[in-house]
């Protein structure tokens, strides 16, 4: 596919190691590179935030996960390894990335050891099941599981997310219910098995101040009970500041920066990180200052910009180097990486 990453690296024991990932989709008939050569690791019981704009390929990748794309995107090359614990401690690496969509083993996987969270919307529960079956569906209990001890399982996991009273719900529609208490349906589904790693695509994306700072603060509540780790996708620097451990930013399906949060926030070193933070602060979110704002318009997914696909939009362009090849990741301080040649940055190999 010609471009490949560079993974950066930690001594820590990873969960899941994406290497290389190449994801195309199709758009009014015309393939396009929606994920390009990204390679990233993320560790028990960390949070890592993809953070980028619209078309960024966050979602994609989210989605790749868990094999659960829309018809027209697929993988094309690349790994997704997953390290699934065994009962003597010791761990199975599976590479989901090759795994069919209809095999026992992902469906194994899905729902149970790693779970998918999603922004509520009308096609997000059956609006024909009760709240209380759709939670059970997860579960998975034994079939001679008596009724009473079954339910009394949901409403502990509804009581786990915040809702009060959740014995008054159980056996509702979601169209009976407020769009916060459907959302609380949703984190007791992705929480109900104990999943070693959530998959939280754009939770918050929508909501309205309040019901984003609810929904953070129990994600960040229940990550922290349950050991879990997460990968949380967001446009919104905001979210990444309160509750990632790590955070990758993207643009046009590569990762550009990858840090700790608070260096990330503090010290951005990527223009296009500076600028999100910038846009950011204009609109009142408590991230540090950075000059200047971003200019331009977001490129669609399926554009094609030779060398850096950031530099039409970059104040620190160079005619005849940004243009020309696209720069490799490179660590440019400890932890801290970035794809820019403000930074020696070389070009990216070609695969």
């Amino acid at each position: 596919m010609g471009e490949h990453q560079q993974r950066p690296c930690t001594s820590q024991q990873p969960l899941l190691e994406i290497e290389n990932l190449h994801i195309v989709a199709e758009e009014q008939g015309r393939r396009y590179a929606a994920v390009r050569g990204v390679s990233l690791q993320v560790h028990r019981g960390e949070v890592l935030c993809l953070l980028g704009e619209t078309s960024s390929g966050k979602s994609a990748i989210a989605q790749a996960i868990l094999r659960m794309f829309p018809s027209r995107e697929r993988i094309v090359q690349g790994t997704i390894r997953f390290h699934r614990k065994k009962g003597d401690g010791d761990s199975d690496i599976i590479d989901l990335a090759k795994l069919s969509e209809r095999s026992r083993e992902l469906h194994e996987i899905r729902g149970q050891e790693i779970a998918l969270l999603i922004r509520e919307s009308p096609a997000s529960l059956s609006p024909t099941h009760s709240i209380a079956d759709q939670i059970l569906e997860v579960l998975r209990l034994p079939r001679r599981t008596d009724k009473r001890v079954a339910r009394q399982r949901v409403i502990d996991l509804l009581a786990q997310v915040g809702v009060s009273e959740p014995e008054r719900y159980l056996d509702a529609r979601p169209a009976n219910l407020s769009p916060s208490l459907r959302q609380r349906v949703l984190m007791a589904i992705a929480i109900a098995a104990h999943p070693d790693l959530l998959v939280a695509d754009e939770p918050t994306r929508g909501m309205d101040v309040i019901l984003e700072a609810q929904v953070l603060a129990l994600l960040e509540k229940l990550q922290q009970e349950l050991g879990m780790a997460m990968l949380l996708t967001t446009d919104d620097p905001s979210v990444a500041a309160a509750l990632a451990d790590r955070v990758a930013v993207m643009y046009l399906g590569r990762i550009v920066e990858i840090a700790a949060k608070k260096e990330l926030l503090m010290d951005p070193m990527h223009p296009y990180t500076r600028g999100l933070l910038q846009v950011a602060m204009e609109l009142g979110r408590e991230v540090a200052p950075h000059t200047p704002l971003l200019t331009g318009t977001t490129p669609a997914a399926s554009s094609a910009i030779p060398g850096c696909a950031f530099h039409p939009r970059c104040p620190s362009y160079t005619a005849r180097k940004c243009d020309a090849a696209t720069p490799s990741l490179i660590e440019a301080s400890h932890g801290h990486w970035v794809a820019c040649y403000l930074y020696g940055s070389e070009q990216e190999a070609v695969a």
